[in-house]
């Protein structure tokens, strides 16, 4: 089970939280931690609690953008759209679960997980810097994330109480290994069905079976199209870079590298406390402070920012702008060593120590010469870019057809393979481009479609060209393939009553041995496979596995017809269960092992069917 998570585990957020959320993740798949936005419109409604539109939206985006970064650009946002809400109705049903049994998770658990996690550590462990940037990248603030490792924490307990307690007995053991493990030894001989000498498939047959599969020969409407494209790759070539901008740009990056200083600050934090003892906490620390003791062990014994204690209050560097207004005040108010007093912030009270200045220091011209090309560069293909992406959207509401667009806007027009609403090749890979091209005003009106960003910096217009919507093939289209599907089945079906035929046979008497060498049948012997043996044909091994039994002992006969259309005679000689002891304390753990958590996932299937049964749910 844990491996399934780990494969279904994708994005920054799953990564961050994958030793907290393993248990939710594997009931409602993987998806970032997301507090409720709130105010209209709402999504969904789970037993009285709102889903908010906002919160489905902002989580459609960030997997969206995972899924640019993992390199898939074929998106449907409405599917997308749906397994979202999927994901945050399970949740939300697995939050209501955890809550109602007031499970609580204490903050060093949390803290703990933060700290230890690898993607907020730097070079020398935890980095509150990293910390603070990965949570951003997400659209968290620290106090949101953590709120929100504790809620999905709770989560995890309440799923861990389910799964963990599913246990099975030793006679149930014994069953199921007797089973899995059972050996079977069978003696058999296939009958090839390749041979369609003398079969005829009459007009009427294949009419019938025609008409019984109409569906089946329903087309997908189709399209050829034309369109244009603009690229920003193609602007780089177009863009001259001066000596003179070279200068220019250096030395605005120069003054503001002189501007730059970086400060290392720790901190010793005190958080409300519901009894209000932070004022004690807070004169305690004064006095010592005053005292002159060691500002390192203060933090670790006072602070309430666990992360930052264990490393003596240190919680990196800012430019300026990297805490809370009033802390960046006071920072400033400090030289290097000095400690301030008392601070006010959203997070609590603050003391904090300047550790250090960091000043940039400047960089030779030649050191950065390429570095500012290429900046340069970029900066105006954004630019030109921008302005020809706007042009293309005016030209794309003015004319009426693409190669008027074309003309005026200097581009090439190209033409599409056929493609469907579903598949398509090159650019109609693209499901939004697809979808452009077969909306009503493209397909029907014959209209230019509006612009359409197939992929990061290309931006197209498509035109349809020929639309050729569904049908049924007729019969002679699909004469050839039916015939060849007729003539497998009669032939496979003369085989099986040859193999009925040998079946009685054997049952009064005759070896199969003699049998199979009057039809120049190979005759093969397979002694103690288990299901997952390899020795014989998979196929023909699952086919062995399903035989009936012979309650008195005797050799029991029987023909199977495989997927293949090939038919295989059957002797089965015998059949050995597997073993089980109970007192091999190896075998013992094992198989408990393997069970429990077998029905431990069966437990959590049935626990998420039960909760969405149990629910009132009802999306907008």
């Amino acid at each position: 089970m844990l491996q399934k998570i780990r494969n279904n585990t994708q994005g920054i957020a799953a990564y961050f939280v994958a030793g907290i959320l393993v248990i939710a993740m594997a009931a409602f798949g993987v998806g970032p931690l997301i507090d409720s936005i709130g105010g209209p419109p709402n999504a969904a409604e789970v037993n009285g609690t709102e889903i908010a539109e906002p919160t489905v939206a902002v989580e459609v985006q960030r997997q969206k953008q995972q899924l640019y970064q993992s390199g898939v650009s074929d998106i449907s946002d409405d599917v997308l759209r749906e397994q979202v809400l999927d994901r945050l109705i399970g949740a939300e049903l697995l939050t209501q679960a955890a809550e109602e049994l007031n499970l609580a998770v204490s903050k060093a658990v949390i803290d703990q997980q933060i700290v230890t996690n690898p993607a907020f550590a730097g070079i020398d462990g935890y980095d509150p810097n990293t910390f603070s940037m990965r949570i951003a990248q997400l659209g968290y603030t620290p106090q949101e994330f953590v709120d929100a490792l504790s809620r999905d924490y709770k989560v995890q307990q309440y799923f861990s109480g389910l799964t963990n307690t599913a246990f099975l007995g030793n006679e149930q053991i014994a069953a199921l290994v007797a089973i899995i493990e059972q050996r079977r030894s069978f003696e058999y001989g296939v009958i090839d069905a390749s041979d369609t000498a003398g079969i005829t498939i009459d007009e009427a047959s294949l009419e019938a079976r025609y008409n019984e599969n109409l569906e089946r020969f329903l087309t997908e409407a189709q399209m050829t199209a034309q369109y244009v494209k603009l690229e920003r790759s193609t602007l780089a070539a177009s863009v001259e870079v001066t000596e003179e901008d070279l200068q220019r740009e250096y030395e605005v990056t120069q003054a503001n590298v002189s501007a730059q200083t970086l400060k290392l600050v720790a901190h010793i934090l005190v958080t409300p406390k519901d009894d209000g003892s932070e004022a004690a906490t807070i004169a305690d620390i004064e006095a010592a402070l005053a005292r002159g003791d060691d500002f390192s062990e203060l933090a670790l014994n006072y602070s309430d920012d666990f992360a930052s204690a264990e490393i003596g209050g240190e919680i990196g560097q800012t430019d300026g702008t990297a805490f809370d207004p009033a802390f960046e005040d006071a920072l400033d108010e400090l030289a290097v060593g000095e400690v301030s007093g008392p601070v006010e912030t959203d997070f609590g009270t603050h003391f904090i120590k300047l550790l250090e200045i960091d000043s940039a220091e400047q960089v030779a011209f030649e050191d950065v010469k390429d570095e500012l090309e290429t900046r340069i560069r970029n900066m105006e293909v954004d630019r030109i870019y921008a302005v020809e992406l706007e042009a293309l959207r005016d030209a794309a509401y003015q004319y009426g057809d693409l190669e008027s667009l074309a003309e005026a806007l200097g581009l090439t027009v190209y033409e599409t393979s056929t493609f469907t609403l579903d598949a398509g090749e090159g650019m109609m890979a693209n499901a939004e481009l697809r979808a452009t091209a077969f909306a009503s005003d493209v397909r029907e009106e014959g209209l230019i479609s509006e612009v359409v960003e197939a992929e990061e910096g290309v931006a197209v217009v498509v035109a349809m060209q020929q639309f050729d919507p569904a049908r049924v093939m007729g019969l002679d289209e699909v004469r050839e393939e039916l015939v060849a599907e007729l003539t497998a089945e009669a032939a496979s079906l003369r085989a099986k009553e040859l193999a009925d035929g040998l079946v009685e046979r054997a049952k009064s008497g005759t070896s199969l041995e003699t049998l199979f060498a009057e039809q120049e049948i190979e005759w093969l012997v397979a002694r103690d496979l288990t299901r997952s043996m390899v020795t014989v044909e998979p196929e023909i091994n699952q086919a062995a596995f399903k035989l009936p039994l012979n309650v008195s002992g005797e050799r029991e006969y029987s023909a199977v017809t495989l997927a293949s259309g090939r038919v295989v005679v059957f002797g089965l000689i015998g059949v050995a269960d597997g073993s089980f002891n109970a007192d091999d304390a190896a075998q013992l753990d094992m198989m408990m092992q393997f069970f429990d958590n077998m029905y431990a996932a069966a437990e959590a299937e049935a626990l998420q069917q039960a909760l969405y049964e149990g629910a009132a749910i009802e999306r907008r």
